[in-house]
């Protein structure tokens, strides 16, 4: 390992190194750098990091962003997700209680009134004590050649930290992170620094960004996470809350109300009726012809009940026959869902052009117009195929599972890429299927040991199997019932019953 480090940072530190001064003119300014660079500080006998607990702190901005355009993530949330994705560290991001201007300028000008007053802008919430973690990534955006004022109030939280191992990182605009290294020294004298990295805002989003992340860990020692644990670390489901944390980052709810087969009125009452009893997953699509009737559903729930865009999670699909146009697609979706911004967004099924849809959904992602992407009725080789042209990893795979076919191979293979399992046909579907499901001896005895309905059984069983379910239905009363799944907890037996039912059996011929 020491060998590696050795080769790793002469080949990292032969890139150029900036200083971060003090002085006005060390402003953001074009970037002439190419990949990353290694601060200098530590270089001349480098360190690596102790076993024991990680934990990534970051601040980052949305919005306008120097030589990248808005933005929907900031730069350091991308490149904390790089750092996330390898080590699967805990995260706590810090979330300033007043938000910065989304125009450049304008936050700048903010910037430097906090720097120039000495200002401590307060944040929204707090981890509270870090005393069990032994390694902490802390990192920001660098602001007129300094961290952002918030960290001084982090800081000044949490002496604690003067014990742990630290690892500043962070994105600018030409400047260096070295800002970092001088800050967390100011604070804490006596904490383990090692070296640092920055990043150029302008290449974050890069390939190649990932590759540079991962040599720097590497560099200091710390070991990836399996796929085994890194699923399990990013994609938890969270009874309490009812979310899985995706791999993007986002939280998705873990059961949702579809709308396959529902006219445009149909929809709109049905997603009424979902956000009313407080469902916040809702699944749509280009050739479910209903995208309309969702969102005005969406925008009456709002009105009505006082839910806030952001509590709402909408999904929507790109139909194969307009893959070869499809960033003119994204914008349609928005324009019929009548929404800023789509949750999710998933190619329907493979097709002739589905690379370069997906191409696009990943511009759309960089655009700030899709937050999370995905697949739909993919299987192993059409994964793989994909993967070797996208620079996003797949948040969710959408293909038909329910107990007879339990998609345990796919879910298996997509585990690697932390990517989470949804359902469509979580019951069966229409007809034969939900039938043949809900009236099974070993479900209908399950039921009748909770008081519960074989429908909401079998739901229960997606959820603690950790996939996504979202069962359709235009009736009030059924969507309350598939809501009302969080009151009980099916055992070990119960679930084996379940699992033992599979068949590998489709329902549906597509």
């Amino acid at each position: 390992m020491k060998n590696l480090a050795s080769i790793l940072l002469a080949a990292l530190t032969g890139l150029s190194f900036w200083h971060c001064g003090d002085s006005k003119d060390d402003t953001p300014k074009p970037d002439d750098n190419i990949g990353g660079e290694v601060a200098p500080e530590n270089n001349e006998n480098p360190e690596t990091a102790q076993d024991g607990k990680m934990l990534v702190v970051f601040f980052s901005r949305a919005g306008e962003n120097w030589q990248v355009g808005v933005v929907e993530r900031g730069n350091t949330a991308i490149m904390s997700d790089y750092i996330l994705d390898y080590t699967g560290a805990d995260v706590f991001e810090i979330k300033s209680e007043k938000e910065y201007p989304s125009n450049y300028n304008e936050m700048l000008a903010v910037a430097t009134a906090e720097i120039e007053s000495d200002a401590r802008p307060a944040y929204n919430s707090d981890p509270g004590s870090l005393d069990d973690y032994q390694t902490i990534f802390i990192g920001g955006p660098v602001w007129h050649g300094r961290p952002p004022m918030i960290f001084r109030t982090f800081f000044e939280n949490h002496p604690e930290l003067s014990s742990k191992t630290i690892i500043p990182f962070g994105t600018h605009g030409g400047s260096g992170v070295g800002c970092y290294t001088s800050l967390i020294k100011e604070y804490y004298p006596e904490a383990k620094l090692l070296t640092p990295l920055g990043i150029s805002g302008s290449q974050i989003r890069d390939k190649e960004s990932v590759k540079t992340v991962n040599d720097w860990l590497i560099l200091l020692g710390i070991e990836q996470k399996s796929s085994q644990n890194q699923q399990t670390m990013t994609n938890p489901f969270n009874f309490e809350t009812k979310t899985v944390l995706l791999n993007s980052r986002y939280q998705m709810p873990i059961i949702g109300i579809g709308t396959y087969l529902l006219s445009d009125s149909q929809a709109e009452e049905s997603v009424y009726n979902a956000l009313k009893i407080g469902m916040r997953l809702i699944d749509c699509a280009d050739i479910y012809g209903n995208e309309r009737g969702v969102g005005r559903g969406i925008k009456r729930a709002m009105q009505d009940f006082g839910i806030k865009r952001e509590e709402i999670f909408v999904t929507s699909k790109l139909w194969t026959s307009s893959f070869s146009n499809a960033d003119y697609e994204v914008d349609e979706r928005l324009e019929k869902l009548g929404i800023e911004y789509i949750d999710l967004l998933l190619l329907h099924h493979t097709a002739e052009d589905d690379e370069f849809a997906y191409q696009a959904m990943e511009r759309g992602v960089k655009a700030g117009k899709i937050r999370s992407i995905g697949l739909s009725n993919f299987y192993e080789d059409d994964i793989d195929r994909m993967m070797k042209i996208a620079t996003i990893k797949p948040a969710v795979l959408q293909n038909e599972t329910h107990p007879y076919h339990q998609s345990r191979s796919v879910k298996q293979h997509i585990a690697k890429l932390g990517t989470v399992l949804e359902a469509w046909f979580p019951l069966g579907g229409r007809g034969t299927g939900i039938k043949t499901l809900t009236q099974h001896e070993t479900i209908t005895s399950i039921a009748k040991a909770h008081s519960k309905s074989a429908y909401q059984v079998i739901l229960r069983w997606h959820l603690q199997c950790g996939t996504i379910a979202i069962p359709g239905s235009s009736n009030a009363a059924h969507i309350a019932e598939d809501f009302d799944i969080f009151d009980f907890e099916l055992t070990d037996d119960e679930m084996k019953q379940i699992n033992d039912l599979e068949c590998n059996h489709r329902f549906a011929s597509y």
